[in-house]
């Protein structure tokens, strides 16, 4: 679960930190005021894409962390992927973790997992089973097919993931090859052109000789340029006053530390040549000075390393704008640049030697092709299977959010199109088309969810289905993004007891501005902004007592503060228990 989040320099946010509850969380606040911004530098820390404005006006950089604890074994197995070992599965529930992410206003990025430098793959991975979010474009998305697919995959669980893995191996070593015959039935032409264009992206990854560690130490030898003389300064500082050459510490006399401590090995020395008794605290001293000789021997040579060069800072910021360009193109870590230059080897030896492999070619692309028709068809009776189990529970849960009327079922249709060569057209996941229908009055037929389905209606239906999976999947935290949007009165309230039942299981999230979802939180946070001196700060308040209770009011009464409304506020609190 996360426990705290740290945000600086994003969009209107200049520097807060939220801390959160293993329970249900709620962030509240005027339309505006930064509550959406928060949720999209969690998305940022879990590795998705941002948009390149993201970073406040007039700074150079901005970051999120994001502190974990109570970690799941996916998590250690992700973590592990990336730092091998690092995490024991057995024990992951005790473990913590600390993911950082800094964006630089010239796009530049830098992720960090316990502080070890890592690509944003690799924290899109790790984030993928930590957190799960439900933003407010989610809704509407669920009319659509693909993603109807997909959250009866996920309800699936391990029953078809081994199968699709299969598929989805079969499928890319099929594409692949059909590729490949395209290519060597083209033209002579076309053939040079893709070996032309192979030898150059082989040569420019060759000629970058990269290394596995360089862009950590080119990051971190930046960050040390950036700040080099102002090192030095404090080392030079801690120098002389160790040694007496500048204005000493306090205590330290008019000789410095070093001077201070030969004073206290002289008496001690003094002391024990006139009783044995005191001869143990004189070699103490006597060791202690020597060892403070060799500590500014240490601090001398790292001030001296503590230069600032001009001219490495241009080289790094070069390299490192270079490396960056290369990611951009190749892959954003060193593996997947050196996979890609792999693979364009291999497929730049295949071309230069293609009529002999062609028959070969198309013997392997008929065996996929039956490979995969029998691996769709294995996916199907599954889906079908699991979308009757699916639509159950997804029923059950309707009847809780005042939707007791509502019909919900799940088709699965196997279809088979042949191409023109007679083979079929594989999907991404296999030949089934996933729809959900639903009828949401009695004695109307059951029509798909894009034809009828009002906004209030998606929202619910989304909240059953991943209320649905909270019992299945194994991420600890569960954000939704004004999943309330189009509703009121009692479905509110429904959707309150919904979500507090869910963080019985999971860590709850959620931005609302219904005062029955904030008043039902065990964390309330009160997301504001102001201006000063021309310029706008996002705020986070942690609300309690009458703070709490007043935020509540303007909930309900629409940003007033009426006594009806406080009253209100209040009776909603006591329900809820607070």
């Amino acid at each position: 679960m996360l426990k705290t989040l740290t945000i600086k320099n994003i969009a209107l946010i200049e520097d807060i930190t939220i801390g959160f509850c293993g329970g249900m969380n709620c962030l509240t606040g005027e339309t505006g005021a930064g509550k959406s911004i928060i949720i999209d530098s969690i998305g940022a820390l879990l590795g998705s894409r941002v948009k390149k404005d993201i970073v406040r006006t007039g700074c150079k950089a901005g970051s999120v962390r994001g502190e974990f604890f109570g970690l799941s074994a996916e998590t250690a197995e992700a973590v592990n992927s990336v730092l091998p070992e690092y995490i024991d599965p057995a024990a992951a529930d005790n473990a913590s973790l600390v993911l950082e992410r800094e964006i630089s206003a010239g796009g530049r990025h830098v992720c960090r997992v316990n502080g070890y430098s890592v690509a944003s793959a690799a924290l899109r991975r790790i984030g993928e089973t930590l957190v799960d979010i439900h933003g407010q474009s989610e809704s509407r998305l669920l009319v659509d097919d693909q993603v109807q697919l997909r959250l009866l995959d996920a309800f699936c669980g391990e029953a078809l993931k081994e199968t699709l893995d299969k598929y989805h191996a079969a499928l890319a070593e099929y594409k692949e090859l059909k590729r490949s015959l395209k290519a060597l039935s083209g033209s002579p032409a076309e053939r040079a052109r893709t070996i032309d264009l192979l030898e150059y992206q082989i040569r420019e990854i060759d000629g970058a000789q990269l290394s596995p560690d360089e862009e950590e130490y080119l990051t971190e030898r930046s960050r040390f340029l950036a700040h080099a003389e102002k090192i030095r300064g404090l080392l030079d500082n801690a120098l002389s006053e160790a040694g007496g050459d500048a204005a000493d510490t306090a205590g330290a006399g008019d000789g410095g530390v070093q001077a201070l401590l030969g004073s206290i090995r002289t008496k001690t020395a003094r002391a024990a040549e006139l009783s044995d008794q005191f001869k143990a605290v004189s070699e103490a001293a006597e060791s202690l000075y020597f060892e403070f000789e060799d500590f500014i021997a240490q601090l001398a040579e790292a001030a001296g390393k503590a230069e600032y060069d001009p001219q490495e800072a241009e080289l790094v910021s070069r390299r490192l704008d270079y490396l960056f360009r290369l990611k951009s193109k190749y892959g954003e870590s060193y593996a997947e640049i050196m996979k890609f230059r792999d693979r364009a080897a291999e497929r730049l030896a295949f071309l230069t030697d293609s009529e002999e492999h062609a028959a070969e070619i198309s013997t392997r692309i008929s065996e996929l092709s039956e490979l995969l028709f029998k691996l769709a068809s294995k996916l199907s009776e599954r889906r079908t299977e699991a979308g009757s189990a699916l639509s159950a529970r997804i029923m059950a849960e309707l009847r809780d959010l005042e939707m007791g009327s509502t019909e919900f079922r799940t088709d699965v249709d196997f279809f088979y199109e042949p191409e023109a060569g007679g083979d079929a057209e594989f999907g991404p996941d296999g030949l089934d088309r996933v729809e959900f229908l639903i009828s949401p009055n009695p004695g109307q037929p059951l029509k798909p969810l894009s034809r009828i389905a009002s906004g209030g209606e998606l929202s619910r239906i989304m909240l059953a289905i991943k209320t649905v999976q909270n019992r299945s999947d194994n991420v600890s935290t569960l954000i939704f993004d004004e999943i309330d949007t189009g509703i009121s009165g009692l479905a509110a309230r429904r959707i309150a007891e919904k979500l507090k039942k869910v963080s019985e299981l999971r860590q709850v999230i959620c931005v609302t501005h219904h005062a029955q979802l904030a008043a039902a939180a065990d964390n309330h946070v009160y997301i504001s902004k102001s201006v000063k001196a021309g310029s706008t700060s996002t705020a986070a308040e942690p609300l309690s007592g009458r703070r709490r209770t007043e935020e509540i009011a303007r909930l309900l009464d629409g940003g007033g503060l009426s006594e009806i409304a406080v009253s209100h506020a209040e009776e909603l609190l006591r329900d809820a228990g607070k």
